[in-house]
Protein backbone atom coordinates (compact mmCIF):
# COMPACT_ATOMS: atom_id res chain seq x y z
CA UNK A 1 0.00 0.00 0.00
CA UNK A 2 1.25 3.48 -0.86
CA UNK A 3 2.22 5.91 1.88
CA UNK A 4 0.09 9.05 1.98
CA UNK A 5 1.76 10.64 5.02
CA UNK A 6 5.47 11.31 5.49
CA UNK A 7 7.47 9.45 8.12
CA UNK A 8 8.12 12.73 9.95
CA UNK A 9 4.41 13.60 10.12
CA UNK A 10 3.56 10.04 11.22
CA UNK A 11 6.08 10.40 14.07
CA UNK A 12 4.49 13.73 15.05
CA UNK A 13 1.03 12.11 15.10
CA UNK A 14 2.27 9.24 17.27
CA UNK A 15 3.89 11.75 19.61
CA UNK A 16 0.56 13.59 19.92
CA UNK A 17 -1.05 10.28 20.86
CA UNK A 18 1.56 9.44 23.50
CA UNK A 19 1.64 13.03 24.81
CA UNK A 20 -2.13 12.93 25.31
CA UNK A 21 -1.73 10.00 27.69
CA UNK A 22 1.56 11.24 29.20
CA UNK A 23 3.07 7.93 28.11
CA UNK A 24 6.82 7.44 27.67
CA UNK A 25 7.82 4.16 26.08
CA UNK A 26 11.34 4.47 27.47
CA UNK A 27 10.16 4.17 31.07
CA UNK A 28 8.73 0.67 30.57
CA UNK A 29 10.80 -1.58 32.83
CA UNK A 30 9.36 -4.93 31.85
CA UNK A 31 11.87 -6.32 29.34
CA UNK A 32 9.30 -8.86 28.12
CA UNK A 33 6.87 -6.07 27.24
CA UNK A 34 9.28 -3.75 25.41
CA UNK A 35 9.71 -5.75 22.16
CA UNK A 36 5.96 -6.21 21.72
CA UNK A 37 5.33 -2.56 22.51
CA UNK A 38 7.96 -1.37 20.04
CA UNK A 39 6.58 -3.67 17.32
CA UNK A 40 3.07 -2.34 17.99
CA UNK A 41 4.30 1.25 17.71
CA UNK A 42 5.99 0.49 14.38
CA UNK A 43 2.73 -1.06 13.13
CA UNK A 44 0.81 2.02 14.23
CA UNK A 45 3.30 4.30 12.48
CA UNK A 46 3.07 2.30 9.27
CA UNK A 47 -0.74 2.39 9.44
CA UNK A 48 -0.69 6.18 9.95
CA UNK A 49 1.57 6.58 6.92
CA UNK A 50 -0.82 4.47 4.85
CA UNK A 51 -3.89 6.39 6.00
CA UNK A 52 -5.27 3.39 7.89
CA UNK A 53 -4.98 5.00 11.33
CA UNK A 54 -5.91 8.57 12.23
CA UNK A 55 -5.43 10.40 15.51
CA UNK A 56 -7.51 13.47 16.29
CA UNK A 57 -6.68 15.46 19.42
CA UNK A 58 -9.03 18.26 20.45
CA UNK A 59 -10.52 18.46 23.94
CA UNK A 60 -10.50 14.66 23.77
CA UNK A 61 -8.78 12.08 21.60
CA UNK A 62 -10.33 9.93 18.89
CA UNK A 63 -8.50 7.17 17.07
CA UNK A 64 -10.01 6.12 13.76
CA UNK A 65 -9.03 2.79 12.25
CA UNK A 66 -9.86 2.75 8.55
CA UNK A 67 -10.59 -0.87 7.77
CA UNK A 68 -9.36 -2.66 4.69
CA UNK A 69 -12.30 -5.05 4.90
CA UNK A 70 -15.79 -3.73 5.53
CA UNK A 71 -17.70 -5.11 8.50
CA UNK A 72 -21.44 -5.19 7.72
CA UNK A 73 -22.48 -3.82 11.12
CA UNK A 74 -19.98 -0.92 11.26
CA UNK A 75 -18.79 -0.23 7.74
CA UNK A 76 -15.17 0.60 6.88
CA UNK A 77 -14.06 2.40 10.05
CA UNK A 78 -13.84 1.92 13.77
CA UNK A 79 -13.64 4.95 16.06
CA UNK A 80 -12.00 4.43 19.43
CA UNK A 81 -12.89 6.88 22.17
CA UNK A 82 -10.53 8.15 24.82
CA UNK A 83 -9.55 5.49 27.35
CA UNK A 84 -11.61 5.89 30.49
CA UNK A 85 -12.14 3.99 33.69
CA UNK A 86 -15.20 2.16 32.45
CA UNK A 87 -13.29 0.75 29.50
CA UNK A 88 -10.51 -0.67 31.65
CA UNK A 89 -12.31 -2.18 34.66
CA UNK A 90 -12.45 -5.69 33.20
CA UNK A 91 -8.79 -5.76 32.17
CA UNK A 92 -6.38 -7.70 34.35
CA UNK A 93 -2.85 -6.43 34.92
CA UNK A 94 -0.13 -9.02 35.47
CA UNK A 95 0.09 -8.20 39.17
CA UNK A 96 -3.08 -6.28 40.11
CA UNK A 97 -6.65 -6.11 38.96
CA UNK A 98 -7.47 -2.71 37.46
CA UNK A 99 -10.91 -2.98 39.07
CA UNK A 100 -9.27 -3.50 42.48
CA UNK A 101 -7.17 -0.35 41.99
CA UNK A 102 -10.23 1.66 40.92
CA UNK A 103 -12.27 0.48 43.90
CA UNK A 104 -9.39 1.35 46.22
CA UNK A 105 -9.01 4.82 44.69
CA UNK A 106 -12.78 5.36 44.90
CA UNK A 107 -12.67 4.51 48.59
CA UNK A 108 -9.63 6.73 49.17
CA UNK A 109 -11.24 9.78 47.61
CA UNK A 110 -14.62 9.00 49.17
CA UNK A 111 -16.40 9.26 45.83
CA UNK A 112 -16.68 5.56 44.93
CA UNK A 113 -15.82 3.48 41.88
CA UNK A 114 -18.26 5.35 39.63
CA UNK A 115 -16.21 8.55 39.79
CA UNK A 116 -12.94 6.77 39.02
CA UNK A 117 -14.58 5.11 36.02
CA UNK A 118 -15.39 8.57 34.63
CA UNK A 119 -11.73 9.66 34.57
CA UNK A 120 -10.20 9.98 31.11
CA UNK A 121 -6.79 10.16 29.47
CA UNK A 122 -4.03 11.76 31.52
CA UNK A 123 -6.26 11.99 34.60
CA UNK A 124 -6.90 8.26 34.49
CA UNK A 125 -3.25 7.49 33.81
CA UNK A 126 -2.11 9.43 36.87
CA UNK A 127 -4.83 7.92 39.08
CA UNK A 128 -3.78 4.41 38.03
CA UNK A 129 -0.15 5.15 38.84
CA UNK A 130 -1.17 6.46 42.27
CA UNK A 131 -3.39 3.44 42.86
CA UNK A 132 -0.68 0.92 42.06
CA UNK A 133 1.74 2.77 44.36
CA UNK A 134 -0.86 3.00 47.13
CA UNK A 135 -1.41 -0.76 46.93
CA UNK A 136 2.30 -1.34 47.55
CA UNK A 137 2.32 0.67 50.80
Amino acid sequence: MENVISEERATEILNEFFDWYNFDVDVIDDEDTKPTLRTSILKMKRAIRQGLLEVEVTDTITITQNLKHEIPTVGKELKYKEIDGSSKVGIKDSSQSVAKVYMFLGALCGEGLEVIQKLKGPDLSLAEALGFVFLQI
